[in-house]
């Protein structure tokens, strides 16, 4: 102010005209920067306070992503409404958290020692999972019951005789389409309140995440393979300009003898190969009318490393009997200067055919059989061991000794406790040090001992949606539902980022980019996973409407692949990693979302 009037009073021509907008500039952005990081702290503050009075139930549950003592936690909002959840008829009134990364929905309870508790009514969801809808709803007339509470709690009951004008919105978890919220507000002053509220989480979160996600997103076929959405529509009613090719089912990249980068998907109708850099495969190489069959009556095979050299295992099965057989390439003797590395890598497709019945090509030798009872379905390599995943659980057996232990201890009292323990289905294994395995369900993760104990206090990640198929990168988890992908780091579990899209599938784990993990210093030893490079690959598929407006006749399948983010590049944890978009810079953008320039968003 002072400076301000002093810049008032000076004559036109007197040097300090041109000074002091500069120092105003400078201090004025000094207060604002002030300003924002009290009220980080005043917000900090109160996410502490919650964090020490929040109940949840079951008490076991522990939703370790809210990380509300970390100092980068934000509260961009809070306040009551009613809410009424699917399903149920009745509402009642609720705090409602919206933090930077995840939304509460609790109902606070007086204590007898005086103190309130924050009852979380449902699960937490993640601000990139949030749905919002009916914003623009006509308003309801609802019969509301006297607070119990004054200035507390209120409830709606249809036998009341009083009634309010309320104005509905829906926030719906993405995915999960019987997880709806609706919640009500007095106003629609008040709803427009909360929808900007939320949507700036949205693009708050956004824009920390952008700084911060592990993977990148890039297409490799867009405009290639389309299906139609029913079986019955009539090819004249299709859009003609992409051929329907079947369902995507699986890929693979790899390189020619001449250094060239390729692709090839699998489809039902056959097998279809192009440029790594092109988004549209050139042609089909092998048609489904001719298909190659497995010879032995082998399930299936899967190809990594074992010892630090390349293994092929595949499943045989005759009647109740399976074997399990674990191959390694040695090639052919021969004449010629070529050498073996080089023969091998220019003659995959040929040494490949060995398995489908080809006796004619001694590529392999045989280094193990084993004799199973159970049926599996899978297998995983762990540097000296494999992993047979089956329907009972996971052995992990040794091929040198054939020492075996079947994982987990489903007699561990925690697991047993678990809400969906008897419908988890196996989906993979890592190690994650010598001293410890994630086994990882459909509904959950599991850290486990050699013994198949859980192997920590907080040994249980819950997955946001239900896996499908799970694929390791070290040093993520990187998780596959129906609708939206989660990428969890595999040494704590945490969230750090999520993709979304519709009918997601992984159809190659990148498993044969697999190279070994060094040991460092201090570590309890290596585990089987990828180094975080940049030829490591993970590939999915996802459905698009041909359109573009979702009522097409026909949808198209976008084949991507997920390659490690440049600024996550090192491999190291993801609390190490200091991100460009800082908590007070992801302050500020929400600020600046809002308009306003003080005062919490």
């Amino acid at each position: 102010m002072v400076l301000r009037a002093v810049l008032a009073t000076l004559p036109p021509n007197h040097p300090d005209i041109e000074t002091i907008p500069s120092v105003i500039a400078i201090l004025d952005e000094l207060v604002r920067v002030v300003g924002l990081s009290a009220d980080m702290a005043k917000g900090r503050v109160e996410i502490w306070n919650y964090s020490k009075n929040l109940i949840f139930s079951p008490p076991t549950v522990v939703v370790r992503d809210l990380d509300l003592l970390d100092a980068t936690r934000l509260l961009l909002h809070e306040g009551r409404l009613l809410c009424q959840t699917a399903g149920d008829s009745s509402c009642s009134e609720v705090l409602v958290l919206v933090l930077d990364n995840f939304i509460i929905v609790t109902e606070p309870r007086g204590e007898e020692d005086g103190t309130t508790k924050f009852y979380v009514r449902a699960r937490p969801i993640p601000i990139e999972l949030v749905i919002l809808e009916g914003l623009s709803q006509e308003g309801q007339l609802r019969s509301l019951t006297p607070a119990t509470n004054p200035g507390r709690r209120r409830s709606y009951d249809r036998r009341s005789s009083q009634s309010e004008m309320l104005y509905p919105f829906t926030v719906r978890r993405l995915g999960e389409m019987g997880s709806a919220l609706r919640f009500f507000t007095a106003s629609t002053e008040l709803r427009s309140v909360w929808g900007q509220k939320l949507q700036e989480a949205i693009s708050t979160r956004h824009f920390a995440r952008e700084s911060q996600k592990a993977f990148e997103v890039r297409s490799l076929c867009e405009d290639t393979f389309s299906a139609p959405l029913f079986e019955d529509t009539p090819a004249s009613d299709l859009a003609g300009d992409v051929p329907c090719l079947g369902k995507v089912t699986c890929s693979v990249a790899f390189s020619t003898s001449n250094g060239q980068h390729m692709v090839a998907v699998g489809t039902a109708d056959g097998l279809w190969m192009g440029l790594h850099n092109e988004t549209r495969v050139a042609g089909q190489t092998m048609p489904s009318e001719k298909p190659l069959k497995l010879k032995d009556d082998v399930q299936f095979f899967s190809v990594g490393r074992l010892n630090d050299r390349p293994t092929i295992v595949y499943l045989t099965q005759k009647g109740a009997e399976s074997a399990i057989k674990a191959l390694e390439p040695v090639g052919r003797k021969t004449n010629n200067r070529l050498s073996n590395e080089r023969r091998m890598s220019s003659n995959t497709l040929s040494r490949t055919l060995s398995l489908f019945g080809d006796s004619r090509l001694e590529w392999f030798k045989t280094i193990r059989e084993y004799v199973l009872w159970s049926n599996p379905f899978d297998v995983a390599f762990l540097d000296t061991k494999i992993a047979i995943i089956s329907s009972k659980g996971f052995e992990i057996l040794g091929l040198t000794d054939l020492k075996r232990v079947v994982l987990p201890n489903w007699k561990d009292h925690q697991l047993a406790s678990l809400p969906r323990h008897e419908a988890a289905r196996p989906r993979a294994v890592s190690r994650v040090n010598s001293n410890e395995y994630l086994l990882c369900f459909n509904h959950f993760g599991a850290y486990v001992d050699h013994q198949g104990a859980l192997s920590r206090t907080h040994a249980i990640i819950e997955w946001e949606g239900t896996a499908e198929r799970i694929a390791f990168q070290h040093p993520w988890i990187v998780v596959f539902s129906k609708h939206f992908v989660e990428v969890r780091s595999i040494d704590k579990g945490r969230l750090v980022q999520i993709i979304p899209g519709e009918d997601i599938r992984c159809v190659w784990d990148g498993t044969s980019t697999a190279v070994p993990r060094p040991s460092t210093p201090g570590s309890s030893g290596p585990i089987n996973s990828t180094l975080h490079n940049s030829n490591a690959r993970i590939h999915g598929v996802m459905s698009v409407a041909d359109n573009g407006d979702g009522q097409g006749k026909e949808w198209r399948q976008r084949v991507f692949e997920l390659l490690p983010a440049p600024q996550r590049m090192s491999g190291r944890d993801e609390e190490s990693v200091a991100p460009s978009s800082g908590p007070l810079a992801v302050h500020q953008h929400a600020h600046q979302l809002n308009g306003s320039s003080g005062g919490k968003p």
